[in-house]
């Protein structure tokens, strides 16, 4: 694995951990992506969960801002994070 990789793993799994700390939000990624708990759960070594994830919080830019305020990020660096991972709608992006 390399390490932008790496870097866009650990920003999805921060995502994760913010948006499962607020109930309404997580209900709102559930409801609107199709994922159960327990896939979330049971996906977090699955990159396209991962990837999953951070393209809801692309689409959902309240919930990105709050997310990038509370870990002092960007939402560039969001979305070059994004390309980092399976299924990215581009691979060419800067690096992380």
């Amino acid at each position: 694995m390399n390490q932008r990789r790496d870097i866009a793993q650990t920003i999805a799994f921060q995502a994760i951990g913010f948006i499962a700390a607020q109930e309404n939000i997580l209900s709102q990624l559930l409801g609107s992506s199709g994922l159960a708990l327990a896939d979330l759960k049971t996906g977090l070594q699955n990159p396209e969960t991962l990837a999953a994830v951070l393209d809801w919080l692309l689409q959902n830019e309240k919930t990105l801002l709050l997310f990038c305020e509370e870990f002092e990020l960007t939402p560039d660096l969001i979305w070059r994070s994004r390309n980092q991972l399976p299924g990215a709608p581009t691979q060419d992006c800067q690096s992380i």
